[in-house]
């Protein structure tokens, strides 16, 4: 069996889908669609940036570099408080080839990590 493991980031804010990991300053990098593949089931956005990972440091970095782009403002409980939903999304593919026949098999799956924008209470926050 071997692995391969595909890692994107984007923000969802004031209702358009901006790409954490590319140039944001580009507009073809906000505004993406959201597509599901017919035969996977996989959902993904077309045209956002995918990074392979192989450990966990290139995870990270990327969070990183993502978190660095994402859209925050100024509460009076928190300085830097999220304005944006923001989607950590990996894919997982495993291709398993019998040892009897030579046949390669694909599966494929995705999990995602989501951090909701400011939980705050607006009461609180004076937002």
């Amino acid at each position: 069996m071997t692995y391969r493991l595909k890692t994107s980031f984007y923000e969802i804010y004031n209702e358009q889908i901006i790409d954490l990991l590319g140039d944001v300053t580009q507009t073809s990098q906000s505004n993406l669609k959201i597509l599901e593949d017919q035969k996977s089931g996989i959902v993904h956005i077309q045209g956002i940036t995918l990074r392979e990972v192989n450990k966990y440091e290139d995870i990270v970095s990327l969070i990183e570099k993502g978190t660095k782009n994402r859209h925050v403002g100024a509460t009076k409980m928190n300085s830097e408080s999220s304005r944006s939903h923001s989607v950590l999304s990996t894919v997982i593919e495993c291709c398993i080839k019998s040892a009897v026949s030579g046949a390669v098999s694909k599966r494929t799956s995705s999990f995602n990590i989501i951090d909701l924008a400011g939980s705050e209470r607006t009461k609180d926050t004076h937002a």
